[in-house]
């Protein structure tokens, strides 16, 4: 039974708003489309470089396959999601943040799935010199969100941290180490609670103002109680670099052409025995064009499923962002990914596309019209889905 038309109407009339869109980069110069160029006053000032801001988002989606399955069910939604932001230096060394929001889900013809969804997250910085600084990223999020790889509306709380520092050695050399961690701990049967420990690190060479290189090795322990533990070992080289193409016959300059690429080869071990090895890949390239920007990603890497199976990744992007108007910015994307199991192969494309349009400087109106389809050898895993979404989003 299709959603009725009557509370999509009611809850559209009740959105409310959130992000701050950029304005237009005077002539000359060239700021990515959407970055943020006015920032809002804050709600309360807590002396004199902190900040308390009131965040909130306000979304109804009209989804024809809630649950990412071979037999589709349709519903409309509607997420509600109050939230609040700090922001300050404690010194002039000690930057942080901390947002912290509730978002409440509400389904109009399924209202035993209705949740409310608790998120925080965490940033903070610390300036030793010059040379070095410190970064930490601490997060807990509740969610069920669908993915290609976990749908069904699978309850899970995930719980993330890392710790990253840069030592600059000389104006052409530097080191970067990181810590990352990531724990999952899913809340239906069936699915394995599990533990994601990567050890970067990587050593920079820049050239010149244009071309940088690299090399690195990442160490990862993956732990989960669905399937085989298991050890990466990634050694890689690396190079970026930028290009400034500027218009002919036109005053607009700074059109910049900016990539990067990553590769080696992952040798992953598993408990009790055995191992495989696999070409592993990052790359991005970004046009930045002042009128539109379009950026395209690839990555190749071992995975483990939320059921403990151990599989391939491949995963490919282009977006592009332009201004329609000072305050209304058109955005696409076309992903692909690739899932390959030890028994199965699933393709996966999803494509979005809608405008964003900045009201004022603390209220940003969006929609978007999404397709996914998800191929695969297994008749079970198949599923196609549109969506339609209008979402308002504040900071206050």
């Amino acid at each position: 039974m299709s959603p009725p038309l009557k509370p999509l109407l009611a809850l559209l009339l009740g959105l409310l708003a959130v992000r701050v869109v950029g304005t237009p980069a005077p002539v000359g110069t060239h700021a990515p489309v959407g970055e943020p160029q006015e920032s809002p006053d804050p709600f309360w000032r807590i002396g004199p470089k902190s900040e308390l801001s009131i965040v909130a988002r306000s979304a109804l989606r009209a989804d024809d396959n809630i649950f990412l399955a071979t037999s589709p069910t349709d519903d409309a939604v509607f997420e509600f999601a109050p939230g609040i932001r700090v922001a300050g230096e404690a010194t002039a060394l000690l930057h942080g943040e901390l947002t912290l929001a509730d978002t409440f889900t509400r389904y109009a013809n399924h209202p035993r799935l209705n949740a409310s969804l608790f998120s925080g997250d965490l940033n903070g910085v610390y300036f030793f010199d010059e040379k070095q600084s410190i970064n930490l990223a601490a997060g807990f999020h509740e969610s069920d969100e669908n993915t290609v790889d976990l749908p069904g509306l699978v309850r899970r709380d995930t719980s993330t941290l890392g710790v990253d520092s840069t030592r600059r050695f000389t104006a052409e050399t530097s080191l970067k180490v990181a810590v990352n961690s990531t724990h999952i701990h899913y809340r239906r049967r069936g699915y394995g609670d599990s533990t994601d420990l990567s050890v970067p690190l990587s050593l920079t060479y820049q050239r010149n103002a244009y071309v940088s290189l690299s090399t690195g090795y990442r160490f990862r322990e993956f732990r989960t109680s669905a399937g085989r533990n298991s050890t990466d070992h990634f050694p890689s080289i690396g190079a970026r670099g930028q290009v400034e193409v500027s218009r002919i016959e036109s005053e607009e300059t700074g059109r910049m052409l900016i990539g990067a690429i990553n590769a080696g080869v992952i040798t992953r071990r598993l408990a009790g025995g055995g191992s495989l090895s696999t070409l592993g890949l990052s790359a991005n390239v970004t046009h930045q064009a002042g009128f539109a920007d379009l950026g395209f990603t690839l990555n190749r890497d071992f995975d483990t499923s939320p059921r403990g199976e151990q599989r391939t990744n491949l995963d490919a992007e282009i977006t592009a962002a332009t201004k329609l108007n000072p305050r209304t910015i058109a955005t696409a994307s076309l992903a692909f990914r690739r899932l390959d199991y030890s028994v199965r192969k699933d393709d996966y494309l999803e494509a979005e596309i809608g405008p964003r349009y900045r009201w004022n400087k603390y209220i940003t109106i969006s929609g978007a019209y999404v397709w996914r389809h998800n191929y695969s050898d297994c008749t079970a895993a198949k599923f196609g889905n549109n969506v339609l979404r209008l979402s308002a989003d504040l900071k206050y």
